[in-house]
């Protein structure tokens, strides 16, 4: 897990001097979907540690976020924890860097819920999105998909 914080320190530094440097160099839309395709892999990978408070006995256990995504008995999803929510919005902003907007989206079937987003608008921003498949145990097939944009 120190590993992983220091991997995501590393990248969000990067990102962040790319994104502030004033040296007339600019990254191009490939380069920017380059960034987008790499936060969503990380993000979709990690593992969190469940809450202390759930009584475990040698410390909580840690689970792939993605094992978190919950689907009722209805087939609609109910999201992610709100402790989970508030972990993975923090570690997308900072794999994107500042004046990044995004939300994250699981779709299966006809269901579609946003799992985690920011507050900026779309409005003349272009959008760059990323997509990864998975299924679940009993879900099924579902995509995650991360759109991001410029703010």
């Amino acid at each position: 897990m120190d590993a992983f914080l220091f991997l995501l320190a590393m990248i969000a530094l990067g990102t962040f001097l790319v994104g502030n440097s004033n040296d007339g160099w600019e990254m191009s839309d490939d380069d920017w979907q380059v960034l987008v395709d790499r936060t969503h892999a990380v993000i979709a990978s990690i593992t969190l540690r469940l809450p202390d408070d759930e009584g475990y006995e040698e410390g909580a256990p840690c689970v792939e976020i993605t094992s978190l995504i919950q689907l009722q008995a209805g087939g609609e999803y109910v999201g992610l924890p709100e402790w989970a929510m508030t972990q993975a919005r923090a570690m997308i902003a900072g794999l994107l860097g500042s004046g990044w907007g995004f939300e994250w989206i699981v779709i299966c079937g006809e269901t579609r819920q946003v799992l985690v987003s920011s507050n900026a608008s779309t409005i003349g921003a272009e959008v760059f999105a990323s997509t990864i498949g998975g299924s679940g145990e009993n879900d099924g097939r579902y995509d995650l998909i991360l759109r991001a944009w410029r703010s």
